[in-house]
């Protein structure tokens, strides 16, 4: 059902399909403003596509796109003049600042665009059993033009907090047969709405200039931001002296880097 592709992963779904999208609606715009010219006068240029009627902004006249559609298949050499029909536009998107040959130390480059943010994060480090509580998470956040931004802030806050967790809570472990002991809730610890502070969200806007629509990526600096942030919280928290060396930050790998800097 689906073409070969690699997927929906590191915000490609509107940065390539979206863009695809955007790039059809432009061509199909501009053969429907031909068409309307052809009716109403003028040149394509003058024409205006708002509440479903193509508008001649000139003088006022208007006429609806359906009936532009309509007119296009049934009377094409007068209402389709000078268009390529059908009214069906495909059309594809490749960045250009993708790079599939190696350069000179054999690096290529298969992503267009990155995300940017800054973290800062405030925890309290209880000495005596291990546990850090999150006392407050503040984020600023650079995708680029956001389409839609409630469901960017979204992203990025569930981003945050799966880097949370990785920070602190979240642990694989295995038995001697190797069998995955952490595959249930009570066992692999996730981020609850109560361990988690409220986190604030800032945006900023930078476009992206090899993007049409000067997107970037949204997702992925979330997590690893609040990973990084988190982690060196819990070192600042231990001191000078103290190793951290694995993420997540257990209590028991807390207590255990405590003792090590007392002996």
């Amino acid at each position: 059902v689906t073409p070969l592709g690699t997927g929906n992963a590191s915000s490609r779904a509107l940065m390539y399909g979206g863009t695809a999208a955007y790039l059809a609606a432009q061509e199909l715009r501009a053969r429907l403003s031909q068409c309307a010219a052809n009716l109403l006068g003028g040149a394509p240029g003058d024409i205006s596509l708002r509440d479903g009627h193509a508008w001649r902004e000139s003088n006022g006249r208007r006429i609806a796109v359906a009936e532009l559609a309509l007119g296009a298949h049934l009377r094409p050499f007068t209402v389709a003049a000078g268009v390529t029909l059908p009214l069906e536009v495909t059309r594809s998107f490749a960045p250009q600042n993708v790079r599939v040959e190696p350069d000179a130390q054999g690096r290529i480059a298969t992503y267009p665009t990155f995300s940017y943010s800054v973290h800062a994060v405030a925890l309290e480090l209880d000495m005596a059993t291990g546990n850090s509580r999150l006392l407050d998470y503040a984020v600023v956040h650079d995708c680029g033009a956001m389409i839609n931004p409630a469901l960017v802030e979204a992203q990025l806050r569930g981003a945050v907090v799966m880097g949370i967790g990785v920070a602190l809570w979240e642990l694989i472990k295995f038995d001697e047969h190797q069998r995955m002991i952490t595959d249930r809730f009570k066992s692999y610890l996730l981020p609850r709405a109560n361990d988690l502070p409220s986190i604030r969200v800032g945006h900023r806007v930078t476009l992206n200039p090899f993007h049409p629509l000067g997107m970037k990526g949204a997702g992925e600096s979330g997590l690893g931001g609040a990973l990084s942030a988190v982690t060196n919280a819990v070192a600042n928290a231990l001191g000078d002296d103290a190793r951290l060396t694995h993420v997540p930050a257990t209590p028991a790998r807390v207590m255990a880097s405590l003792e090590e800097r007392r002996a």
